[in-house]
């Protein structure tokens, strides 16, 4: 019995009922508590759950995995980010795992949307929560056939 009640006690700090709530809370890069509504919370932030009932709190951790699928060429490309990491690293990132020359490298949220500014932020960019959104654009410079 005493292992059932504790696996109900982790499935309440884990998984309480959902609600409204729930669609207005967004993690941030700071600490703050979680409403009980917003249930279950996104996969990949950093959780504190208090054994002693007290409010769990969460947030986008100081550093996390972006892997984002460019082509059946490339395959994956995965860098390990932070709030601070600008769009200009990222693109210097994805030219030395794909062997193309930077200014032939755009980042994008979505297919038809604007390239991404080199200063941008992952964090001003809000890239963790819309990581599944981010393209990467290759523009391959124009192959000549060799003269023989």
């Amino acid at each position: 019995h005493y292992l059932r009640d504790q696996e109900g006690v982790f499935r309440r700090l884990l998984m309480p009922p959902a609600g409204p709530a729930a669609a207005r809370w967004t993690a941030t890069y700071e600490w703050q508590a979680v409403p009980a509504a917003a249930c279950p919370v996104r996969a990949g932030l950093q959780i504190d759950l208090p054994l002693d009932g007290s409010q769990r709190r969460a947030r986008i951790p100081p550093k996390w995995r972006l892997c984002v699928w460019l082509s059946d060429e490339f395959g994956f490309w995965r860098e390990d980010v932070g709030r601070l990491t600008s769009v200009f690293e990222l693109r210097r990132s994805v030219a030395r795992h794909t062997a193309v020359p930077l200014e032939a490298l755009q980042l994008r949220l979505g297919d038809d949307a604007v390239p991404l500014a080199d200063h941008e932020t992952c964090e001003s960019s809000n890239l963790f929560h819309r990581m599944r959104e981010l393209r990467v654009k290759l523009s391959h410079p124009a192959q000549t056939p060799k003269a023989g």
